[in-house]
């Protein structure tokens, strides 16, 4: 489905008429030339970072972002020194075509946001499971992926309230357990409530998921960086104990601690 992509470090892959599903390793400070998709695309970003550029504008995206594009644009792609782990997944149009919605066009750009990175794992994790049932599941996720997008519009689109930054700040400057959500609103001059639900609205996850996925990055930036122990690693990000990591961190990056590091070191 995909027209003049160059094929770097393809880890899995699923292939049907209508729907191509496939995990890139990208080495560090590698490059994409100028390609486009024959298909409507959505590309999760799992680990790393990269460059894309499309004719003379060019954006940065890490990890956790989830960049949507309508078939055939074409741009290029540099990986930056970390390398990258990318997963792509290609709707035919008709596909497209086949869930009846005129608006699908209107959801290209970028997002972040949780519902759409768990998502994203959850596809991996098919990817990695292969078996029979794999065609219908990735089928599933994929169109949840499509009501995602179409009911929550991206963050970037709407404008959100000046105070919602103020809340997003010591947010992210704090983990579990360093603050309370009556202290971020009373500092934001809102009630708790509607933080609550602003927050949610803008940003895609609750206030508590917000902050268990920053333990999560910060916790894969280590695995990835260091010999660390994952004792000592759950102990310096506030999780409760060595289980409570591992539990949390796989419902984020669909693996453990343990596989994630193991994988990263392989690439």
């Amino acid at each position: 489905m995909s027209a003049e992509v160059t094929t770097i470090g393809l880890a899995g892959q699923f292939v049907t008429r209508d729907l191509a599903v496939a995990l890139y390793h990208q080495p560090p400070l590698s490059h994409l030339p100028r390609h486009a998709h024959a298909g409507w695309s959505i590309c999760f970003v799992i680990r790393g970072d990269y460059q894309e550029s499309c004719g003379v504008t060019a954006r940065d995206f890490g990890e956790g972002d989830v960049i949507v594009k309508t078939a055939a644009a074409i741009h290029e792609d540099r990986f930056g020194s970390r390398g990258a782990d990318c997963l792509l997944v290609e709707l035919s149009p008709r596909m497209v075509q086949s869930t009846g919605l005129p608006c699908l066009s209107d959801l290209r750009g970028a997002y972040r946001r949780l519902s759409l990175i768990k998502l994203g794992m959850r596809i991996c994790r098919e990817l990695r499971l292969s078996d029979n049932v794999t065609p219908l599941a990735l089928e599933g996720l994929t169109l949840e992926v499509i009501t995602d997008l179409l009911r929550f519009p991206s963050p970037v689109r709407l404008r959100p309230p000046a105070w919602l930054r103020r809340a997003r700040d010591i947010l992210e400057s704090s983990f579990p357990g360093q603050t309370s959500l009556q202290a971020i609103a009373s500092e934001a001059g809102v009630h708790p409530a509607h933080l609550s639900r602003v927050f949610r609205r803008h940003c895609g996850c609750s206030v508590g998921d917000f902050l268990r996925n920053r333990q999560v990055v910060a916790a894969a930036k280590r695995l990835t960086e260091s010999d660390e122990s994952l004792a000592s690693i759950a102990q310096s990000l506030r999780f409760a104990d060595q289980s409570h990591f591992s539990r949390v961190f796989k419902e984020f990056k669909g693996t453990t601690p343990r596989q994630y590091r193991l994988s990263a070191r392989k690439t």
